[in-house]
């Protein structure tokens, strides 16, 4: 199929994965995508949303309707995995080579189960499936002049997370600080002198003004939009490139936030693998754990006594909120 020239429109999406839980890190995405306004229709026959026919497509969507622990991890890997085969021609064999193509400037937790985070890739999806799916949205990304320009996510070890915690006092305010990297890397990127960057809003804030001048000091606010609790719009220019930055609530419903949020869950989960392998190994019968508030309870609880013997500081691995 001939290459269509992309429409030079830049959407990029971010979201997280693990903002609540006590365990595990927080992980945040950032997904940037050139060529056509509305890629869920340009790319509908290679791609499938949540509730619709799936077929021979790749399934993309806000990751709370994607995966489940009940359902299990294979249709948010072959999802994440036909992305990345898509935008890069392959998808990566390990859960190493996948950080180092999605996080390769992140730092990495020096934790004994991070040593775990070596195995083979997919965990659970077809690997045939996901070749097929993964050719077949290049395929379409090609027609459509669609480009995956971007596809980064960056986990927070939890020790980082308590840090910048103590720090700011406040976790909105922290997840923003590791948010602003990866929006300044999609503003620094070459193309169109005009972008959007599209966020998901968490808890009641309604101005981020407060945060993004901070964040961006040599940027100039050309235009301070709406702030309500539907949307808060602002646009900011900096080096000759507008940035313009829309934050509404359930913005996981357009396209490169619906990737963002499967990117990050899905790292985060393979996260999560790693520390429950180590933890069920070394504590027989141990129920593995999602990493929430009250299941954390339960798990640091029944691993405190070989916690304490293998001399696993609490605060290297529990967040504090």
């Amino acid at each position: 199929m001939p290459r269509r020239r992309a429409e030079g429109r830049w959407a990029i999406g971010v979201d997280e994965a693990g903002y609540g839980p006590r365990l595990g890190p927080l992980v945040v995405a950032a997904v940037a995508v050139e060529g056509p306004a509305d890629p869920w229709r340009a790319l509908s026959g290679a791609v499938s949303r949540p509730g619709e026919p799936q077929g021979e497509r790749v399934l993309l969507g806000d990751s709370k309707e994607v995966y489940s622990p009940s359902r299990g991890l294979a249709r948010l890997e072959e999802g994440v995995l036909a992305v990345l085969a898509a935008a890069d021609g392959s998808p990566p064999a390990t859960v190493a080579a996948l950080l180092e193509r999605v996080a390769p400037a992140g730092p990495r937790a020096d934790l004994p189960w991070s040593g775990l985070l070596v195995a083979p890739l997919p965990r659970a999806a077809d690997p045939e499936r996901v070749g097929r799916l993964g050719r077949r949205l290049a395929e379409a990304s090609d027609g459509t002049g669609t480009r995956w320009r971007m596809l980064r996510a960056r986990p927070v070890p939890e020790a980082e997370f308590n840090g910048a915690v103590a720090r700011t006092g406040n976790k909105a305010r922290a997840l923003f600080g590791w948010v602003a990297p990866l929006l300044a890397e999609a503003w620094g990127m070459g193309g169109p002198p005009e972008r959007v960057a599209l966020l998901d809003k968490e808890g009641g804030r309604d101005s981020y003004l407060p945060l993004l001048v901070p964040a961006f000091p040599r940027a100039r606010v050309v235009r301070r939009g709406v702030e309500g609790p539907d949307l808060s719009s602002y646009l900011l220019e900096q080096g000759g490139v507008r940035l313009a930055i829309e934050v509404r609530p359930r913005s996981e419903a357009l396209f490169p936030v619906a990737v963002a949020s499967m990117l990050a869950k899905y790292v985060r989960e393979l996260h999560m693998e790693a520390l429950n392998a180590f933890w069920t190994r070394e504590v027989p019968g141990l129920r593995p754990t999602a990493g929430s508030p009250e299941d954390a309870k339960r798990f640091l609880g029944e691993i405190e006594p070989r916690r304490r013997a293998l001399g696993i500081p609490r605060e290297a691995f529990v967040r504090c909120r």
